[in-house]
């Protein structure tokens, strides 16, 4: 089709009425195909923004509540667990001078070296650091 269209236009003459006509279905397949192509990629693109909120509403519902980890004697970064993050956070308090008073686990009135052992402790003992929900 492609080289009957040159061979007219370097002719100079009218084209065909079939020429004419067939080129017409042609640009109504391709573009009736590329509409059929963008309805399906918006119609996938909606399904994978729905799915994206639904597992990110299942994560926020089933996640770590916050302030449930203050209920865990020990649990400074709110995790729901005492790990060695705790520990290690309480450490740079205590190095930093920033520690905060409830990080007291020792009940002697200061935040040392000694409430960073205390949760460093809990934190490796198999299965204590652990909410149970």
């Amino acid at each position: 089709m492609v080289e009957a269209l040159r061979r007219l236009d370097q002719a100079g003459g009218e084209m065909p009425a079939g020429v004419d006509l067939g080129l017409l279905a042609a640009a109504h397949r391709t573009y009736a195909a590329r509409r059929r192509a963008g309805r399906m990629l918006r119609g996938a693109g909606t399904i994978a923004g729905a799915a994206a909120l639904g597992i990110g509403a299942w994560a926020v519902w089933t996640g770590p509540r916050p302030g449930a980890g203050a209920l865990v004697h020990g649990d400074v970064d709110g995790s729901g667990v005492v790990d060695i993050l705790d520990a290690l956070i309480v450490a740079n308090g205590v190095r930093d001078g920033q520690a905060s008073a409830a990080w007291d686990f020792d009940g002697d009135g200061a935040v040392t070296r000694a409430d960073v052992e205390q949760v460093a402790i809990r934190a490796v003992r198999l299965g204590a650091g652990t909410v149970s929900r």
